[in-house]
């Protein structure tokens, strides 16, 4: 059983750098493997999409918090 220090570590480490890490690992690999075969439209609708829909679902986010949350 872990103290709430050691889980709150425990989830920053685990939730938030690896899977961050991950994440960001898959859309770089995956950004490469369209780059070195040359389609060069999916390169740019994978980053336009990747970086708008970003910031699209953070601002559903906060509005929804604000919403649910009476703000």
């Amino acid at each position: 059983r872990y103290t709430e220090h050691e889980e709150w570590w425990r989830l920053f480490l685990v939730v938030g750098f690896l899977g961050a890490y991950t994440t960001f690992s898959s859309y770089a690999w995956e950004t490469l493997v369209l780059y070195e075969n040359g389609q060069w439209v999916s390169i740019f609708l994978n980053i336009l999409m990747n970086k708008l829909g970003t910031l699209l679902l953070v601002l559903i986010g906060i509005q929804s918090g604000r919403w649910l949350g009476g703000v």
